[in-house]
C-alpha cells in the first residue's frame, strides 16, 4: 500500500471516529435536556396548590414555559372589589 492509500484509509478511520464522538455528544446533550425539563416540570408541579392530577412528568416534554403572575393578579383583583 502506498502512502496515498494509507493516508486515505487513516482519514476514513478518523472521520468515522469523529462522527461517533459527535453522535455520543448529541445523545448526552439530549439526555441532559430531558433531565433538566423533568426537573423543571417537577418544580412547577410543586408550586401548583392542591394539584391532585397525575405526575406531570409522565405527560411528556416541557414545550413552553411562560411565567404568569396569577397570584399577583388574583390578589390585586380582590383588593379592588
Amino acid at each position: 500500500m502506498n502512502n496515498h492509500h494509507h493516508a486515505a484509509a487513516e482519514h476514513e478511520v478518523i472521520e468515522r471516529a469523529l462522527q461517533g464522538m459527535v453522535g455520543v455528544a448529541r445523545s448526552i446533550n439530549e439526555m441532559r435536556r430531558q433531565h433538566e425539563n423533568a426537573v423543571r416540570v417537577q418544580e412547577i408541579q410543586s408550586h401548583l396548590y392542591g394539584w391532585d392530577g397525575a405526575d406531570l412528568t409522565t405527560l411528556g416534554d416541557l414545550i413552553l414555559e411562560v411565567f404568569i403572575p396569577i397570584y399577583i393578579i388574583f390578589h390585586q383583583h380582590h383588593r379592588m372589589v
